[in-house]
């Protein structure tokens, strides 16, 4: 496989799940959205389903501030990208998990931009009411911080740095000498 097909592929593969993520959070918000308010839908174990609707961000901050949280959705997808999108061509785990914080965060943009508000429906105990994108985003961006924590520095790069280190104390102890 050549080098653009694989970009070329890569591509679609992160569109396709980014767009599954934001539009399976779509037409679950659609059937929430056909009961009343905090109406409690369904309950399974220690989940509850309830339909909320958000007018802030995560843990309802920043209320009523629509058009900041709409920008904020439609700008971190697009640093996720710049900043991780050599790591998407190389490795799957970045692409996987790229994808899964643009979906996430298109999902809830598109709430903002048809209702003003995002539409929040899984109840867990006594956290925050939260929906598909918004798990999501945090299952990304989870993953995120796992892979560059555990991500191996470069050995040539770490090589380069350590000998240019060494060249420089090296140079530094000549000139003491003189």
């Amino acid at each position: 496989m050549s080098q653009k097909t694989k970009i070329k592929s890569y591509i679609l593969i992160f569109c396709c799940i980014a767009f599954f993520i934001a539009v399976l959070d779509y037409y679950v918000k659609c059937f929430i959205e056909g009961f009343p308010i905090w109406a409690d839908i369904s309950s399974f174990w220690f989940v509850k389903i309830t339909h909320l609707r958000n007018y802030g961000g995560a843990f309802s901050i920043l209320q009523n501030a629509t058009v900041l949280l709409a920008a904020f959705g439609i700008i971190v997808p697009a640093v996720v990208i710049l900043f991780f999108r050599k790591a998407m061509l190389d490795d799957f785990r970045y692409l996987l998990s790229c994808a899964c914080v643009c979906g996430g965060a298109w999902g809830n943009l598109a709430d903002r931009l048809l209702y003003g508000y995002v539409v929040d429906y899984i109840s867990v105990g006594t956290f925050p009411v939260f929906n598909i994108s918004d798990s999501f985003i945090t299952c990304g961006a989870v993953a995120l911080g796992i892979l560059i924590l555990l991500e191996k520095p470069d050995s040539d790069k770490f090589d380069a740095a350590k000998k240019n280190v060494s060249e420089k104390v090296s140079d530094n102890d000549e000139g003491k000498k003189v």
